[in-house]
């Protein structure tokens, strides 16, 4: 099992009686650099295109 999946899980088990008595319901996690490569680079988002109708944001 992957290091960081070890680690939120420690740290969402920590966290679940705050979570619990908050009554939060969804809860936002964010991983990064796990392919090794420069820290600097932002990999890019796979974004589909608008089904038609929808107007695209600019």
């Amino acid at each position: 099992m992957c290091s960081c999946l070890i680690a939120l899980r420690e740290l969402l088990d920590e966290a679940a009686p705050d979570i619990e008595r908050r009554g939060i319901t969804l809860l936002g996690i964010t991983i990064s650099n796990l392919d090794g490569g420069d820290p600097e680079a932002q990999l890019a988002l796979a974004v589909p295109e608008p089904a038609d109708g929808i107007a695209s944001r600019p």
